[in-house]
């Protein structure tokens, strides 16, 4: 139990120290670690997590490490899960905000986010595409998928409100 509870402090450790942009950018890593390095669960309950998790609110790092934690190591292995992956963010932010505090503009900063937001949505738009790869293309999933975009970009629509639609439409489509 206490190597378990190790593995998952590390994965999620990781998983934090590398969570720059945040967000969607963090899925390929939190893939990495519970998907490939542990084996904790395989690409379907991956991604079946990560859309379930589109309907609940926080971050998405909180929700995988709750579910990934209990599923392998009870309470305790939600508790230790999330706690690794808020330690970096956490002392990042306190530090961070302690030195913007005694500086007003801090020009390095601000060239280095404009690379971290281009390399952000790189990172988004590459899971998107390995997800694609690795999802079984049907001409019913790939419909879902499209309209789930076109709903969300075009349309302007919640996430979470296309994923229960999805959850629904699946109810009708996949007897």
């Amino acid at each position: 139990m206490v190597f378990k509870l190790l593995q998952l402090f590390i994965a999620f450790f990781k998983v934090g120290l590398l969570s720059f942009g945040g967000g969607y950018t963090l899925i390929p890593i939190i893939e990495q670690q519970v998907v490939d390095v542990y084996q904790w669960i395989g690409h379907d309950e991956f991604m079946r997590i990560l859309g379930a998790s589109q309907a609940i609110p926080g971050a998405i790092s909180i929700k995988f490490a709750s579910y990934v934690g209990y599923k392998e190591a009870g309470i305790i292995g939600a508790i230790v899960s999330i706690t690794a992956s808020i330690i970096v963010p956490m002392a990042a932010i306190l530090i961070l905000f302690n030195i913007l505090n005694k500086v007003d503009r801090f020009p390095v900063a601000d060239r280095s986010l404009k690379a971290i937001k281009s390399a952000t949505w790189g990172l988004v738009l590459g899971f998107g595409v390995q997800a694609l790869l690795k999802t079984q293309l049907a001409y019913k999933n790939l419909l879902i998928g499209i309209l789930a975009f076109l709903a969300l970009v075009v349309l302007k629509i919640s996430p979470a409100i296309i994923v229960i639609i999805a959850g629904l439409i699946g109810l009708i489509l996949y007897k």
